[in-house]
């Protein structure tokens, strides 16, 4: 995961906030997410991307070993 997301974190947890707001999707400003879709609609079906996904669970984790609180938007 890139570093500047554990800098972030913990600047918002030295500055006292509990959670951590942040969408885990994609939307038309940002087509092509740091560690790719965590889904697609591929002839109209919903397809999960795997590899994106564990890449978010790390994110998660990296949240959690903080004491913080994820607050995930999973839609856009």
């Amino acid at each position: 995961q890139p570093a500047d997301w554990n800098v972030y974190l913990d600047r918002r947890k030295a500055q006292g906030f509990t959670a951590v707001h942040f969408v885990t999707g994609w939307w038309r400003g940002s087509m092509n997410p740091v560690h790719g879709r965590t889904f697609d609609l591929v002839d109209g079906e919903l397809v999960w991307n795997d590899p994106a996904l564990a890449k978010l669970d790390e994110c998660f984790e990296a949240i959690l070993q903080r004491d913080l609180v994820p607050s995930p938007v999973m839609l856009w």
